[in-house]
């Protein structure tokens, strides 16, 4: 027993000399983003980093590959989980084009500087729809989505969720054989289970300029 006790004692002071040094690295990947993106939350960037833990400095190196401020929004809008394994190419993938941060589309389809900053960031900038495995899905669309499609996002969102639950379908076997669960995976396979197709379809409005979420409430998309 005391032997046990001893080995146990052990462990936790490594694991404590471990989590102490990944605070210390976070702290100065922090100071150097601080340096590198002056105009930045410094708190907001620290507490990422810090949740990061050993993935911090894949997180930072995303943070600080370029000065567009839609890089801190994106990773604010991320799940805590997502700090601790987002690959960077990945995340690289779904900022918007230069100069197309913060724009939506309005009630005619047209083009236009939303005025909720906020609401931008949480649902069109982010990556992450639900409890989905993250995915580079913004880089396939809009060009993958069907014309047809595309259009009714713009003009009515409601005609389109019924536009795709119409066209997709869903069996478990080849929803398992296919690995369709991604929202690009679903629309070239046209697989998805109920839970893909919300996420797809929130995708799909999202990468058009369209805010779209998954309602907390039921899950619902809207």
């Amino acid at each position: 027993a005391e032997r046990g006790r001893a080995r146990k004692a052990a462990a936790d002071e490594c694991r404590r000399e471990r989590v102490g040094r990944m605070r210390e690295r976070s702290a100065e990947l922090a100071a150097r983003a601080a340096e590198l993106r002056p105009a930045d939350d410094a708190a907001l960037v620290a507490h990422i980093l810090e949740t990061a833990r050993g993935h911090a400095g894949e997180i930072f190196s995303f943070l600080t590959a370029g000065a567009e401020p839609e890089r801190l929004a994106l990773l604010a809008t991320l799940a805590e989980k997502d700090y601790l394994d987002a690959d960077p190419a990945l995340l690289e993938g779904h900022l918007p084009d230069r100069g197309a941060g913060g724009v939506c589309h309005d009630d005619k389809g047209d083009r236009v500087v939303c005025q909720d900053r906020e609401a931008w960031e949480r649902y069109v900038l982010c990556p992450r729809i639900g409890l989905e495995h993250l995915s580079a899905w913004r880089p396939a669309f809009p060009e993958a989505l069907p014309e047809e499609l595309a259009r009714l996002i713009a003009d009515d969102p409601r005609a389109a969720w019924a536009w795709l639950c119409e066209r997709m379908s869903f069996s478990p076997a080849e929803h398992l054989a296919k690995l369709v669960g991604t929202p690009a995976g679903a629309l070239a396979s046209g697989e998805a289970s109920e839970v893909t197709l919300r996420t797809l379809f929130v995708a799909a409005c999202r990468s058009l300029g369209v805010p779209a979420r998954l309602a907390p409430a039921d899950g619902r998309a809207e």
